[in-house]
């Protein structure tokens, strides 16, 4: 959702809409798409920072909080388990530090996409004002 958000917003800059009413459905459009892209941002971050984080202990009745090691029945070949771990604070920082960048990152794309919605003004009726081409990200 977010990247059709950064897709729409920036082809809505390089092309303008011949017709009126389509011009301001398409404006529409994008500020619904934003605010659902800043809903699921936000909803992400919340749960990567605040959630524990899903461990995918599955089989034997087996979850996050036990594991039962021991299967009293099993196939003639046994299969070999894997397990990729690190400690709970390194996934926090990870987290943390993601969240971090896409704060910053979020700051240089409001600027930009201000911009590019007044590209061609906001409304169909209003003149656009002189506004240099947008930069890419």
């Amino acid at each position: 959702m977010v990247g059709l958000f950064l897709l729409a917003v920036g082809g809505r800059a390089r092309h303008l809409i011949g017709r009126p009413w389509l011009y301001d459905l398409s404006q529409l459009a994008i500020a619904a798409v934003a605010v659902a892209s800043v809903a699921i941002l936000f909803a992400a971050i919340e749960h990567g920072l605040a959630s524990p984080p899903d461990m995918r202990v599955v089989g034997n009745g087996s979850t996050s909080a036990m594991l039962r090691w021991y299967q009293d029945r099993a196939a003639p070949r046994l299969p070999r388990p894997a397990v990729i771990s690190t400690l709970l604070v390194v996934y926090r920082a990870a987290t943390l530090l993601w969240s971090l960048w896409l704060a910053v990152a979020g700051m240089r794309w409001a600027r930009w996409i201000w911009r590019c919605a007044r590209q061609h003004g906001w409304w169909s009726g209003q003149a656009a004002p002189p506004v240099a081409a947008p930069p890419s990200l």
